[in-house]
């Protein structure tokens, strides 16, 4: 039976690891905070109440998806996520497999729009209270499931580091919304269920929200939002593939937001006031500032 990698817990409490780049002074709440890791399953080694956490960012090998960590020098790669559930209270319940060790962990959000954030770069689909912005209840449970390519193989990687004497090791440099996603609304001209089909099926295998419609006007419209490496190239895709319009949003934010990728009824009234899929029907190459 291959044997798995232990922490030194004289040197660490312990370790979590994620490749979402969520400003991480909005992230914990330390006093709130409960988390589990496991070595095997149902087997805790550390059990961490309201302690202080510090940050650390590490350098991740993008062709493998491989990071090292800092005291052992040993490998892990995360794989899957075996079961995920959270809360309108801002909860985030995680079961990550990663080299056959399971993790157990419990985050706080201070913000629903840090924890949208995250269950986004996990692959996850939030629901969203439009009227308070909250995000609702939902859980995620699937022991053949596996993390989306982005997940596993991220450029950017963050391990935070649980010091034993509260000792200050690193930061992470924060972002902001518009460099972790890319949001963008299109039109393709022609009318033909296998363009729809197809923009679903990449959408979903790419992890990303938004929508798909034939529109009034024969023609296939909708909008998408992923993190920035697969919206950028969902966006070469479309491009591509078909003689197509596309606006890019500066804000990411698109203007329907659903908890999967929808295939929305022709009926429905979506259209916007100008191009792409505008209103009144004109098509014109020209890009103007978004609603």
């Amino acid at each position: 039976m291959k044997s798995h990698p232990t922490l030194d817990n004289t040197d660490l409490n312990l370790m979590i690891f994620t490749n979402c780049n969520v400003p991480f002074r909005n992230l914990l709440s330390t006093t709130t905070m409960v988390i589990y890791y496991t070595q095997h399953k149902n087997t805790v080694m550390e059990k961490l109440l309201g302690i202080r956490s510090k940050t650390f960012a590490m350098d991740v090998d993008a062709s493998n998806g491989y990071f090292t960590c800092m005291n052992t020098n040993t490998k892990y790669s995360i794989d899957s996520i075996l079961d995920a559930q959270w809360t309108d209270e801002k909860y985030l319940k995680l079961r990550i497999q990663h080299n056959g060790t399971i993790v157990k962990q419990t985050l706080v959000f201070e913000s629903h729009m840090d924890l949208s954030c995250f269950l986004m770069e996990l692959g996850l689909q939030p629901a969203v209270n439009k009227k308070n912005g909250h995000v609702r209840h939902g859980s995620y449970s699937d022991t053949n499931y596996t993390a989306p390519r982005h997940y596993r193989r991220s450029i950017y990687s963050t391990i935070l580091i649980f010091d034993t004497h509260g000792q200050v090791l690193g930061h992470v440099h924060c972002s902001s919304m518009t460099e972790r996603f890319y949001g963008f609304r299109y039109e393709i001209f022609g009318k033909n269920d296998d363009i729809v089909a197809a923009i679903k099926d990449k959408a979903v295998r790419n992890g990303c929200f938004g929508w798909v419609q034939i529109s009034s006007f024969d023609s296939v419209v909708g909008e998408i939002r992923c993190n920035k490496i697969q919206g950028q190239s969902t966006h070469k895709w479309l491009k591509a593939t078909w003689q197509s319009q596309v606006f890019v949003y500066d804000s990411t934010k698109i203007r329907f937001h659903f908890t999967s990728f929808r295939h929305l009824d022709p009926s429905r009234r979506t259209c916007f006031t100008t191009p792409p899929h505008s209103c009144n029907g004109t098509r014109v190459n020209t890009e103007r500032d978004e609603l």
